[in-house]
């Protein structure tokens, strides 16, 4: 899911930790083989809410509440990178500052994706190449790199980001059983 989500909204890798954050908030919020809740409502004990889920790397426009002129722009034009962990709206990328911004002002334009073709900077896998034995490594080696950056990924959520961490946590009863349903 991650990887499909970066290379349609042309994304560049760089932003794996994000793209990675985006889709475990969405399989936290989905039911699994069967189960009859989500790990989120397991943990939660509530029904997720799915009203602020939208298209990872969507361009978005976010209300600038600090530019009150008549002429000045009203809104900074940026990119979605996920639903905010510690208070109510979402995340962006917003190149022309170089940064990364909250906000739950915004308009999104789901049918467009920031940057073009032309920009795009990861390549998509060949499908000859799914099975081949010779890639177990490679991606042995990329399922760790996941790891690591999940790991450096500045966040407040008590959600654990890997199976490794569901393991290790205080509610590891709980993540277990979310995990057999």
């Amino acid at each position: 899911m991650a990887r499909t989500s970066l290379i349609a909204a042309n994304l560049p890798s760089n932003l794996l930790p994000w793209v990675f954050r985006h889709s475990v908030w969405i399989f936290n919020r989905c039911l699994h083989d069967g189960a009859k809740q989500t790990p989120f409502e397991i943990l939660g004990h509530r029904k997720p809410d799915m009203t602020l889920l939208r298209v990872f790397g969507a361009k978005s426009f976010i209300f600038n509440h600090t530019l009150r002129k008549d002429f000045s722009p009203r809104a900074i034009t940026g990119f979605h990178l996920g639903v905010s962990e510690d208070s109510k709206g979402w995340v962006f990328g917003v190149p022309e500052k170089r940064m990364v911004i909250k906000s739950a002002s915004v308009t999104f334009d789901e049918s467009i994706f920031f940057l073009d073709d032309k920009h795009a900077h990861i390549k998509s896998i060949q499908t000859s190449n799914l099975f081949d034995d010779s890639m177990i490594c490679e991606i042995k080696r990329q399922e760790d790199l996941i790891d690591k950056l999940l790991k450096t990924m500045n966040t407040d959520s008590t959600i654990p980001m890997t199976y490794k961490e569901a393991m290790t946590s205080r509610e590891l009863i709980e993540w277990s059983s979310a995990i057999q349903e």
